[in-house]
């Protein structure tokens, strides 16, 4: 023990803390501060993982925590081996804070500096082990020497450095200045900077001033505990602004996303309204001339029955031309009625085969010359749909392929099981012996209200695809001129995953049309 230094316990009236001196107590104060703001700061980079600066200050902040903890144990060191372990914990902790300062400022700096990080981690973890293992001092205590800077510093009981440890502490120069132009080349580009470019400066000098006192064995006040307030101060409220930006901008970014939103919308539903109005127009064109022709020979018949002197053979010959043209207008408003009317599929058990069978019973003309053929043994024997809607969808294709052949052919349906969207299905398959379509007439097939017989209405295949697409399922064909063609309806079987109202159906896709399937 030196001379002159009273190994007595502290009274009331030397320090307001009964366990501690003036300058321990100070010390700590600063320690709790400083651990609040590594918890404070930890608990941030757990909810922001992307900023990793928070967790540097945040294990920087309790680097220095350990190191405050350290001084104060020296101050009040009764002993020099208690003196001796307290310098190690002191001198390991500000090793780290060392490397953990230099980690933050280049990553406030932005800088590319990941192998002289690495590089100060090994330094400080290299320094931090020679001081804990006591390999960094001497074994004898530091020769009492004058007062450096104050006329009542303490006289620490440490132990004086060795050789490794005075070639350590060199080495953390590199370091020291990396730091340094870090903080300087980040401050030409943010003034906000340049008060943590002065605080790192003031940490320097302070750091510099206990290695110098420590070398040289003088008698002052350690420094780097207090003045490592002012860096951490400038850092976090870097930080804070930083963070404050940040949210800020996300703010604006939120806001101008809201308003393109915004804009997107209206422009959709003024591109929807778009679309409605020139499909509506289409059907109005389309049911005008498919009107006008009806109505004409309506009224032409209407002023043939209005004569006198007609026959009984005459007038019945005009009533059922009356007749046939009324059926087609029917056959017009049911088809416009098929395809625009809100259609929720029930899903029901739906036998296959007996389903076919009646639609080629319905659909085939007898004395037609079409040789009809089922081949469903391969699927399932029921299938959950809807088969009201099936038997639409089915009908309107066995009615192209019967149109496809006026002269009679054959028109076979199978169906095979398949897989949609990790579903079982099944595909019904219509293949007839009809004229087929060329590549022109497959490319138009897919244009709106395009229909190559003169009775058609071109929403046939418009209304197959929609119920199918209630089903979640589909619609493709092959053709080949005078090869025929072959319609492919896949239908996944159970509850439906979409479904089409009267916008999508009307004027949100572009259909297939209704075509000779030839």
């Amino acid at each position: 023990m030196r001379p002159g230094l009273s190994t007595a316990a502290p009274t009331l009236l030397d320090s307001p803390f009964p366990m501690y001196s003036i300058g321990a107590a100070i010390i700590l104060g600063w320690g709790a501060v400083y651990g609040y703001v590594a918890i404070y700061s930890l608990a941030l980079w757990a909810r922001r993982r992307a900023r990793r600066e928070y967790r540097t200050f945040g294990l920087m902040s309790l680097a220095i925590m350990v190191q405050c903890i350290g001084g104060a144990l020296l101050v009040d060191a009764p002993d020099l081996a208690t003196g001796a372990a307290a310098m190690g914990i002191t001198v390991a902790a500000s090793a780290f804070t060392l490397a953990f300062m230099h980690h933050a400022t280049v990553q406030l700096a932005g800088l590319e500096r990941d192998w002289l990080v690495r590089v100060g981690y090994a330094w400080a973890t290299v320094f931090a082990l020679l001081a804990l293992s006591g390999l960094a001092f001497t074994s004898g205590e530091a020769a009492p020497g004058p007062t450096w800077g104050f006329a009542a510093a303490p006289d620490y009981l440490d132990p004086a450095l060795s050789v490794a440890g005075h070639l350590i502490i060199f080495l953390a120069w590199p370091f020291i200045a990396s730091t340094i132009q870090a903080v300087y080349r980040a401050s030409q580009d943010d003034p906000r900077v340049r008060f943590l470019m002065w605080a790192v400066i003031a940490m320097v000098l302070a750091t510099t001033h206990d290695q110098f006192i420590l070398s040289a064995s003088l008698r002052s006040w350690y420094l780097a505990q207090h003045a490592t307030l002012l860096t951490l101060g400038a850092m976090g409220k870097l930080l804070i602004d930083r963070l404050t930006q940040t949210s800020t901008t996300l703010d604006l970014r939120t806001r101008e996303l809201s308003k393109s939103y915004d804009e997107l919308r209206n422009t959709e539903a003024a591109l929807v309204k778009k679309e409605q109005l020139a499909t509506v127009g289409e059907l109005s064109g389309l049911i005008a001339d498919q009107v006008e022709a009806p109505l004409s020979a309506i009224k032409a018949t209407s002023r043939g029955l209005s004569r006198e002197g007609l026959d009984s053979q005459e007038r019945g010959s005009l009533i059922d031309g009356l007749d046939d043209e009324v059926d087609r207008l029917n056959r017009l408003v049911d088809n416009l009625l098929s395809y625009a009317r809100p259609v929720k599929p029930q899903i029901r058990p739906v036998a296959i085969f007996e389903m076919v069978t009646e639609v080629l019973i319905g659909q085939v003309p007898e004395g037609s010359n079409i040789d009809t053929d089922i081949d469903v043994d391969n699927a399932p024997a029921i299938i959950y749909a809807d088969g009201d809607l099936l038997r639409v969808a089915l009908r309107e294709v066995v009615d192209n392929a019967v149109q496809a052949m006026p002269n009679g052919g054959s028109l076979i349906i199978s169906a095979r099981p398949t897989v949609v969207h990790d579903r079982d299905a099944i595909v019904l398959e219509v293949h007839d012996s009809g004229i087929g379509m060329d590549a022109e007439t497959i490319e138009k097939s897919r244009e709106p209200f395009f229909t190559t017989e003169p009775l058609g209405t071109g929403l046939g295949l418009a209304i197959v695809e929609r119920i199918l697409t209630m089903h979640s399922g589909s619609l493709s064909f092959e053709s080949e001129r005078g090869r025929g063609t072959v319609v492919h309806l896949e239908i996944p079987d159970g509850e439906p995953t979409s479904s089409i109202s009267p916008i999508d159906g009307i004027a949100g896709k572009a259909l297939h049309q209704e075509t000779s399937p030839a």
